[in-house]
């Protein structure tokens, strides 16, 4: 607002100056009268933000130039100016367009930096640094905070049954139905090949099992298409809570990797919690 409203300064006083300092000034000041059209350009992103900013002035223009110039000169005027004011306005909107593919490309670089490129859910960097803020928010109001942690069964096996493009199809079709299962105040990242964390804050040990229990049904339930036949397979998760015992997020995180293992040994397909 305040860069508009020294642009609208700018450009109503340069009109005044020109009329009043010099005989015919607003013939002779034109150049500068016009240039200060082309400063708009470098503020305003919508034609409506461009035509209120130019408008009173624009006018002020027209009528100070009929009052003082001959019909000559005054149709010379209306029509550099008409002329500046268009070109103005289309460079405003390539400014803007190369604005909006400049945000849009950091956007995608920053998405890419932050999101595994298979799967879209959270790489172990970005993942890491939501743990750490949600650990710091939780103790800070006293909120409870879960951990899950989960595996795919047997992954090897169906890679080397099925091959690694089933084994992708596998991962990110497992990836879309947690994030699915998931609220969205949770987090779901990959950490690992076919290791995956979902950090489930506000939730108590029995609602982040129950949470953790939909997410390995809903998986067991998932089939992929294979030139060998459909192929169905499960997770093995691990339930980890915050405590005071937990000095930093790998300490919360190997509780529920140790949870998971234990899953893995008793039979896998299920939900361990840590103790």
């Amino acid at each position: 607002m305040q860069r508009c409203g020294f642009i609208y300064i700018t450009h109503a006083g340069a009109i005044i100056l020109a009329a009043s300092m010099l005989p015919n000034g607003l013939l002779y000041g034109l150049a500068g009268v016009t240039g200060c059209l082309f400063t708009v350009s470098l503020i305003a992103i919508r034609l409506s933000t461009f035509a209120a900013i130019v408008a009173l002035p624009s006018l002020m223009f027209f009528v100070m130039s009929a009052a003082t110039l001959t019909a000559f000169g005054f149709i010379n005027n209306v029509i550099l100016y008409i002329f500046s004011l268009i070109m103005a306005a289309t460079l405003m909107l390539a400014i803007r367009v190369f604005r909006q593919r400049a945000f849009l490309s950091e956007k995608a670089l920053l998405y890419s930096s932050r999101h595994d490129s298979m799967t879209g859910a959270c790489n172990k960097a970005f993942l890491t640094e939501l743990a750490e803020r949600d650990i710091v928010l939780a103790r800070r109001h006293g909120r409870p905070l879960a951990v899950a942690m989960l595996d795919i069964d047997h992954f090897k096996r169906i890679n080397d049954e099925f091959g690694h493009a089933v084994g992708d199809e596998v991962i990110r079709q497992l990836a879309s139905t947690c994030v699915g299962t998931l609220r969205s105040i949770d987090h779901f990242g990959r950490i690992g090949g076919e290791e995956f964390v979902a950090i489930i804050p506000e939730t108590r040990m029995a609602d982040a099992i129950r949470c953790a229990e939909r997410m390995r049904g809903d998986i067991e339930q998932l089939a992929v298409a294979t030139p060998q036949g459909t192929l169905r397979f499960t997770a093995s998760f691990g339930v980890a809570m915050l405590t005071e015992q937990h000095a930093h997020w790998s300490a919360l995180l190997n509780d529920a990797d140790g949870a998971m293992y234990r899953a893995k040994n008793t039979g896998r397909n299920r939900v361990a919690a840590a103790p």
